[in-house]
């Protein structure tokens, strides 16, 4: 049970610093003030299928909320709610066995 935990932590921990930095890089400024388009959802899902929907929730807000902190002069609180619900849906939706097994087919 512990070393589940530990792992679940570890993964949590790693994601998030890897969520910002994704963010920080793979950001396209847009015409448009203030708007970005983001590629770091992609790893959001896939963090999402390795470790899980709740680590994948807090990865989501966290990564979003340290982006908005260090690249932008505001938090959007509401932004990062909604990328931490992203990531929590994420989680539900891809099957960590079936990911871990190599398994990509529906049964």
């Amino acid at each position: 049970m512990k070393d589940g935990l530990f792992k679940t932590i570890l993964y949590t921990v790693i994601g998030i610093g890897i969520m910002t930095t994704l963010m920080l890089l793979t950001s396209i400024t847009t015409p448009i003030e203030g708007v970005y388009i983001q590629l770091a959802y992609g790893y959001l899902a896939l963090f999402a299928g390795v470790a899980g929907a709740i680590p994948a929730a807090i990865v989501g807000f966290t990564g979003h909320v340290l982006f908005d902190l260090i690249y932008t002069d505001h938090l959007w609180i509401s932004w990062a709610l909604s990328t931490g619900a992203l990531g929590f849906v994420f989680g539900f939706a891809i099957r960590r066995n079936s990911l871990r097994q190599g398994v990509f087919y529906k049964t």
